[in-house]
């Protein structure tokens, strides 16, 4: 019994993964005022020429106010847009069909990279020390003068 248990538990993983991946599959859109040519070959019907033309369009003429803008491309049709007309969207968070939150007005910096940690200060060497006076001998005294004889 406890193995048609597990049987049963692994089957039901394995069809609660596939589901989630298909959810999640569908509810990606692709943003055709942010997508590079390479995003937009994905789509069914767009080849490298129709992408390419996409984004020029979008550079000239600015963003896209709808999804239905894209017949406005040269090469797009109303055929090619009901083919992907569910996987792209305009400025939206895939799905909600809710605009982008507008940019923000601040300048975008890069951070500072840190500086440079102080160099260490050169090792030196000790200084010698002095060198000690020539050993020399020492002076004779000098001879007492010759006695005199009184």
């Amino acid at each position: 019994m406890g193995d048609i248990m597990f049987r049963a538990m692994k089957y039901l993983v394995v069809v609660i993964c596939l589901a989630l991946i298909s959810v999640v599959a569908q509810a990606q859109t692709i943003d055709i005022n942010t997508a590079t040519a390479t995003e937009l070959e994905t789509l069914k019907g767009i080849g490298p020429a129709k992408a390419k033309a996409i984004v020029e369009y979008r550079t000239e003429h600015g963003a896209f106010q709808s999804v239905d803008d894209l017949v406005k491309v040269h090469g797009v049709g109303p055929k090619i847009l009901d083919g992907i007309k569910d996987k792209v969207s305009v400025g939206g968070t895939a799905g909600t069909g809710l605009p982008k939150a507008p940019a923000a007005t601040l300048p975008v910096t890069k951070p500072a990279m840190p500086g440079m940690p102080a160099m260490p200060a050169p090792v030196t060497k000790p200084a010698m020390p002095a060198m000690p006076a020539p050993v020399t001998k020492p002076a004779m005294p000098a001879m007492p003068a010759p006695a005199t004889k009184p």
